[in-house]
């Protein structure tokens, strides 16, 4: 269902077809967390055919998007999450499955960017719309890593919304992450910031405990602190990190 429908989908830019690229690329590692943290979980067969799908076209949107504004950022085109879900049901794509299923999976995708979950979502439901987001985030750490190490992140921060390299820790967003509440991107005025919202998610943002341990595995808290610490001494450093390491540990 994925392929079928990117493959409508021609690029005569090359810059569009290798951002294209990077987003089949990415909604297949998200597939692969996603299938591990299920096997975790020992999901029935019923509920891992809802989340293999779910992390199949929890970004679908994307190429649309890329078609009709030539970018994947959302502030200055549309909601991907919003336009993702709309793309699942207009084009039938999931008109095999269930209504219950079929439900669940649009209503998992339609949330998966947003900054809290709505209540109304619960069951099975809530568990598909976790799935979603914890996969998706363990490849957003990984992307930073690789940006890190390549250099991209001490050259520019093109990718990171043009943010000041340099600069302190704001105490909105620190408090904020150490309360484990979400930060508003408006109070973020450096790359530090920027970072620090990932350590938040490690704090109170990830669901399964199978998370938390690929995170443990990836390093995603080590490599967060040295980054952190090329841009700023901050003293909210040593607590926000200190506080994901037990989040991570608490996983066994």
């Amino acid at each position: 269902m994925f392929a079928a429908y990117v493959a409508r989908f021609a690029w005569a830019d090359g810059n569009l077809a290798a951002l294209a690229q990077l987003k089949i690329d990415h909604t297949a590692r998200v597939v692969s967390a996603a299938e591990r943290i299920m096997r975790s979980e020992n999901w029935t067969a019923e509920r891992f055919a809802e989340g293999t799908a779910a992390a199949w076209l929890h970004d679908i949107g994307r190429f649309e998007q890329l078609r009709q504004y030539g970018t994947f950022q959302d502030s200055k085109s549309i909601d991907h999450a919003e336009l993702s879900a709309r793309v699942i049901e207009a084009e039938g794509i999931l008109d095999f499955m269930p209504d219950s299923s079929r439900a669940r999976i649009v209503s998992a995708v339609r949330v998966h960017n947003m900054k809290r979950i709505p209540d109304e979502i619960v069951g099975e439901g809530l568990a598909l719309a976790h799935l979603v987001r914890d996969a998706d985030k363990l490849d957003i750490f990984r992307i930073l890593h690789e940006k890190y190490r390549a250099g991209e992140i001490t050259e520019n921060s093109t990718a990171f919304w043009n943010l000041p390299l340099k600069g302190p820790v704001s105490d909105r967003v620190a408090t904020s992450v150490l309360a484990g509440e979400p930060v508003e991107y408006s109070w973020i005025q450096s790359l530090s910031d920027f970072i620090l919202i990932q350590v938040g998610w490690v704090i109170s943002g990830l669901h399964f405990r199978e998370t938390r341990r690929i995170a443990a595995e990836e390093h995603v808290i080590e490599m967060r602190e040295e980054i952190l610490r090329v841009f700023s001494a901050s003293p909210w450093i040593d607590r926000c990190c200190g506080m994901a390491r037990k989040a991570i540990e608490a996983a066994g």
